[in-house]
């Protein structure tokens, strides 16, 4: 009865553990659903409220070309590892593409 208890407790924090994903496009364009020309998991601490003050310098990632898209997004890997670290380490994916 013991294990039926902490099967449950490790298992609902991980079935609660859910994706987000924010996406950004100029003028309202539909999402872009090829591959991304710049990708990079960034970490955050105490659920997110403290970043570790790092940016995507976009003019860096395309250069002389505009940007299509931009998107953060907490995968279930990073929803994962904020459920293990208990919200101390949580970290988010970000994501940029190029015209």
């Amino acid at each position: 009865m013991r294990i039926r208890y902490i099967a449950v407790s490790l298992l609902v924090p991980l079935l609660l553990a859910g994706c987000a994903t924010v996406t950004a496009t100029p003028n309202g364009e539909p999402k872009v659903a090829s591959v991304p020309q710049f990708e990079q998991t960034q970490p955050f601490y105490f659920w997110g409220l403290t970043p570790d003050k790092q940016s995507i310098n976009v003019s860096d990632v395309c250069g002389e070309s505009s940007v299509r898209q931009i998107q953060t997004q907490s995968t279930f890997e990073n929803g994962f590892l904020s459920v293990i670290t208990l919200g101390i380490y949580s970290p988010r994916t970000s994501r940029v593409w190029c015209e």
